[in-house]
C-alpha cells in the first residue's frame, strides 16, 4: 500500500521541523502523499505555507479545518461535544482523502481516529514507537508499508 499520509503542524512539524523536513521530501520522491492538515485559522494560511516553506516541509495539499462554528453542522455525531466535533474533522478529512497514516500530537485527535476512522494508522507523536519506525523505513527508501496499524501513546 503506498503512503498517504496526514501530519499536525502545531505539536507534530514544530517540534521536529528538520525531520518533518526530511521526511515529507523523501516521501514525495517516493511519490507519496503528504497532507498538512491543521486547526490553524485559514486567515492564516500565507504565513503557515512560508513557515512551511521555511522548515524545508513538502506537500500536496495544506488543509484548514473548517471553523468551530461550521464544525457543528458539520459533524453527523451528537454526542461529541463541541471541540470534539471541531477536531473529527481531522479524521473526516483523513477518511475522504482515503489517507493510510497521520501523525497528531493530541490525544483527543487520537481517541476520534480510534472510533471513528480506525482504519487509518494513527501515529501518536512523539509518544508512539512506530513514529520512529515510519520514519526508518521511509528514509531507507520504503514508500510502501504492508498494513496500517492503529498505535497510541
Amino acid at each position: 500500500m503506498t503512503i498517504r499520509i496526514g501530519l499536525d503542524i502545531d505539536g507534530v512539524i514544530t517540534v521536529e521541523p528538520k525531520r518533518f523536513a526530511d521526511l515529507s521530501q523523501r516521501l514525495i520522491e517516493l511519490t507519496a502523499d503528504v497532507r498538512i492538515v491543521t486547526s490553524r485559522s485559514a486567515q492564516a494560511r500565507q504565513d503557515t505555507e512560508q513557515e512551511l516553506e521555511t522548515y524545508g516541509v513538502k506537500y500536496s495539499e495544506l488543509f484548514f479545518l473548517p471553523a468551530i462554528s461550521q464544525a457543528q453542522s458539520l459533524c453527523p455525531h451528537t454526542r461529541l461535544n463541541w471541540y470534539e466535533k471541531y477536531l473529527w474533522q481531522k479524521a473526516n478529512y483523513a477518511l475522504t482523502r482515503n489517507l493510510s497514516h497521520f501523525i497528531d500530537d493530541d490525544a483527543a485527535v487520537e481517541r476520534l481516529f480510534l472510533t471513528y476512522a480506525p482504519q487509518i494508522a494513527f501515529v501518536r507523536y512523539p509518544d508512539s514507537l512506530v513514529w520512529n519506525e515510519l520514519f526508518q523505513l521511509v528514509c531507507a527508501g520504503r514508500g510502501e508499508v504492508s498494513e496500517p496499524r492503529t498505535v497510541g501513546g
